[in-house]
């Protein structure tokens, strides 16, 4: 995709340009001069705007400029409510994409009826200009104790991450229906309705959010459903080249998401260079004055303070007070919706304008010099735990959202004017949205609003990351080159063997004899020492972990082999029915594969090979364990008492997973298991010790490495049946929760390994396998592309899933096991099939048909 520059016939491309810059810098004034002399060299130009609002400043403007080119003039065309009859302006808007006429031409809309649009015809004649960051996500959060199947009766989830879960349309017709909207209840689910069907949005929930509102488990409507579409970058790609503007870009949400998704961001430089300023200039004019040194939310804007004898709220307090601060002087305010009344009575015999809630691109307030903002800005604790699933910092978070907003307020008022002096007094919330304003206009003063006694939270102000914004920068791109560094997955084990891959840290001649003991464990064949020369003895059995008789062996041969998963619990089941004298008694299994003779030890963390499945020791917390489950629903796990207690807060977690890790990768999702238990309420062993009120989670930090050890199942000391209970479900996915890690990006890159074949895949229909595997086995046939067999093989696989007629899982370590072994780009193969799973959705009505038929279809 690119982007004409107009160099003489130089032409630069990218997949995004990008117009960074203060706001009132002549983002959109130089934007408009460029469709202009673009549309009369014969392009056609879309000029994207928040509101209709800001279409009425331009479009004039546009249009005076077009009919004063001395050559033809440009035609330039508007569609919105102001120019469109009720209900038709994305009918309109087709209409004319379908038949645009010849030549170049400038077409302004709203943001959102672009990305409303079902179909453009012929995106590749266009060129867009996006003038404000669009919003990147949509929420939905609605109270659904028992009508929560209006909309999860017509969706799908499937994992994505540690956390949560990425949801695909199933009923479509159901879907549509709730976009239109035209029914009152209907009308609720539009906004994410339309989401879940537009292909340019990704949508995803929080698994236990989801799970628990499935199963009722809502505690009479205190937990709301909460559902997230994330635009994707693919909105903009579909054009012959994109520009997006807006102040501060790199700080926005928009940026943040769409980085991790691999969008590559390009300063275009003729606009930038035609701005007025890439700094403010005018901080000399600015004294900012803050309210609170607490963080402002509105649980303490709405918390109560007495004043001479009466109660009032902490936002009715401050809203005073500003008004006491700024006399009799003209002001713009801002205030959230559930203020407006109250600030409307409080302000009505003053000289106050309230801005409107989006108020980015509006020039109409310039004759104002002081500004109050009494606002939260800040989204939910849930979205926030989502938005950190996309290593989105608070931090960030803050920044994009509360301190964005709270600019483009504050930018409305006469500092857009660079020839005015007149002094501007801003009013804010608190400490920590005053220093980041400070630091937007060098020169200013700052100071805490006299006499404002405030109800306090007890939490200190927000502490600067970074010293400057070349600081902010640096660490960006730090960021991102790290991300960019993330290993994808690699099944290393053909290579091996083949010798393509040297074989760094595997096993090393050494002899895995029959595990044979008084425990009644499995009795194992004998391996040779050149099996492990190559790990081919994994091709044949799934390594399940080491066994130890005590917590000081050294031996590390006693290895446990097994068929499938199942096995796996039915022997753990077997081994919490025996009963021993004492806890030492028992033996001890670490999910790694050691070679012994790699480092100083023979069983230390240099010597782990691999290793299969998540073992957690949970002990001296407050986590009951079915708490616990319910933070992972829909994932396999065996809860079972320890030796020394039935409570249900000490018992050990096994969670069986797709693939074989490397050490990295285990680290890596045992932190992430750690951070979707502290999102649910709970601290650590040392956040209690240190006096945190939270609950604590008990979970054993010392445990989480791969060579540490864990107790069998057996039964109490105490001589009662203990508990031993299996969670059903899916193992963990370690490529999905690696690729899509909702730890920031610093992590080390993980590494992981891919399980043999044979494991089981239960439920499975035999001819819908048999034809997977016919699209798997031409997967080698063909170039890789978008039209190939991988892709092909990933439509249609993940659409026999989604349907029933096959396991996920599997389908994924199918196609990237035979993409790699067709010696295809590893740098293509994850998009390639990720491509193919989100377009699978249109193909599941077809399987739906093969499973309600028996398969007679295939």
């Amino acid at each position: 995709m690119g982007f004409f520059i107009f160099r003489g016939d130089v032409v630069s491309s990218a997949n995004f340009y990008i117009v960074s810059s203060p706001a009132s810098a002549g983002k959109t004034d130089a934007a408009v001069s460029e469709a202009i002399a673009m549309a009369a060299m014969g392009e056609k130009v879309i000029i994207a705007q928040p509101s209709c609002a800001c279409i009425d400043e331009w479009f004039a403007k546009a249009q005076e400029r077009a009919r004063s080119r001395r050559k033809k003039p440009v035609p330039v065309y508007r569609f919105d409510s102001s120019t469109c009859e009720d209900g038709q302006v994305i009918t309109s808007i087709m209409s004319h994409l379908k038949n645009p006429g010849d030549g170049g031409q400038v077409l302004f809309l709203t943001q959102q009826a672009l990305l409303r649009l079902p179909y453009f015809h012929r995106p590749e004649h266009w060129h867009v200009i996006v003038d404000e960051i669009p919003a990147p996500d949509v929420m939905f959060c609605r109270h659904l104790p028992h009508n929560h199947e209006i909309i999860t009766s017509a969706i799908s989830w499937q994992d994505f991450s540690a956390d949560i879960v990425k949801v695909s349309a199933v009923d479509i017709a159901k879907l549509r229906r709730l976009a239109d909207g035209d029914d009152a209840v209907d009308a609720e689910f539009k906004a994410i309705a339309r989401a879940i069907l537009d292909p340019d949005y990704d949508v995803f929930a929080i698994r236990e959010n989801i799970e628990r509102t499935v199963a009722g488990d809502t505690e009479n409507g205190k937990y709301p459903l909460y559902l997230f579409g994330v635009l994707k970058p693919s909105a903009f790609t579909k054009f012959a080249s994109a520009i997006i503007m807006g102040a501060h870009f790199e700080e926005s949400l928009l940026h943040h998401l769409w980085a991790v998704q691999g969008a590559v961001f390009e300063p275009h430089r003729r606009l930038t260079n035609a701005l007025r300023f890439q700094h403010h200039q005018n901080g000399n004019r600015v004294s900012i004055h803050y309210l609170a040194e607490d963080s402002w939310s509105k649980k303490l804007g709405s918390k109560k303070v007495t004043v001479d004898g009466t109660e009032i709220s902490n936002t009715v307090l401050g809203l005073t007070k500003a008004a006491e601060l700024i006399e009799d002087q003209p002001f713009l305010y801002l205030v959230n919706k559930d203020a407006e009344d109250a600030a409307g009575e409080l302000f009505a015999e003053l000289a106050a304008t309230a801005l409107p809630h989006k108020p980015h691109g509006l020039n109409g307030y310039s004759e104002f010099h002081n500004v109050v903002v009494v606002a939260s800005f800040l989204p939910t604790p849930m979205q926030c735990r989502f938005l950190s699933n996309f290593g989105i910092i608070p931090d960030q978070i803050r920044d994009a959202i509360c301190h964005q907003a709270v600019y483009q307020a504050v930018m409305r008022c006469s500092l857009r004017d660079l020839h005015c002096d007149v002094p501007v007094r801003v009013v804010v919330t608190d400490v920590g949205v005053a220093q980041w304003l400070a630091d937007q206009f060098p020169g200013c003063t700052m100071a805490q609003a006299p006499g404002v006694p405030l109800t306090k939270k007890g939490k200190g102000h927000r502490i600067r990351l970074h010293a400057d914004n070349s600081d902010r920068s640096r660490a960006y791109r730090k960021r991102k080159d790290e991300q960019i560094r993330e290993v994808v997955l690699a099944n290393i084990l053909p290579e091996i063997q083949n010798g393509k891959t040297s074989p760094l840290r595997l096993a090393n001649i050494y002899y895995s004899p029959n595990v044979t003991s008084k425990h009644d464990h499995f009795q194992l064949e004998d391996t040779s020492a050149s099996d492990f020369m190559d790990l081919s003895i994994l091709e044949r059995e799934l390594f399940a972990g080491t066994l130890f008789r005590h917590i000081r062996d050294t031996d590390t041969s006693r290895h446990v082999f097994i068929r499938s998963m199942d096995d796996m619990i039915d022997w753990l089941r077997h081994c919490h029915g025996l009963t021993y004298k004492d806890k030492h008694s028992n033996m001890l299994i670490s999910p790694t594969l050691f070679n012994p003779t790699l480092g100083d030890k023979s069983r230390g963390r240099d010597n782990a090979v691999i290793s299969w499945g998540i073992w957690l020791d949970i002990d001296d917390g407050d986590m009951p364990y079915h708490a616990f489950a319910k933070m992972f629903a829909g994932k396999t796990m065996v809860v079972y008492n320890t030796a020394s207690s039935t409570n249900d807060t000490r018992y050990r977690v096994f969670m069986p997973t797709t693939g074989y890790m490397m050490v990295e990768t285990y680290d890596a999702i045992c932190k992430q298991i750690i951070k979707v238990v502290q999102s649910n309420g709970y601290c650590s062993p040392r956040q209690r010790k240190r006096g945190s009120a939270k609950p604590c989670h008990g979970i054993d930090p010392t445990k989480l490495s791969v060579e540490n050890m864990m107790y069998l199942p057996c039964k109490p000391m105490d001589g009662s049946d203990g508990f031993f209970q299996v969670f059903e479900g899916d193992p963990i996915n370690p490529t999905l929760w690696v690729q899509n890690n909702i730890l920031p990006v610093d992590m080390p890159p993980p590494v992981l390994v891919a399980v043999p074949d044979e494991l089981p895949i239960p439920g499975d229909h035999p001819k819908a396998v048999m034809y997977f595997d016919r699209l798997v086995a031409a997967i080698s046939d063909v170039v890789l592309g978008r039209n190939n067999g991988l892709y092909r093989a990933s439509l249609h696989g993940f659409a026999m899933a989604s349907a029933g007629l096959l396991d996920s899982w599997m389908v994924e370590s199918r196609l990237e096991q035979a993409a790699f072994a067709a010696g295809l780009d590893k740098n293509e193969i994850g998009p390639t099939i990720r491509s193919g799973r989100n377009n699978s959705k249109h193909l599941i009505g077809r399987y739906l048909t093969w499973a309600a038929y028996g398969n007679a279809a295939a």
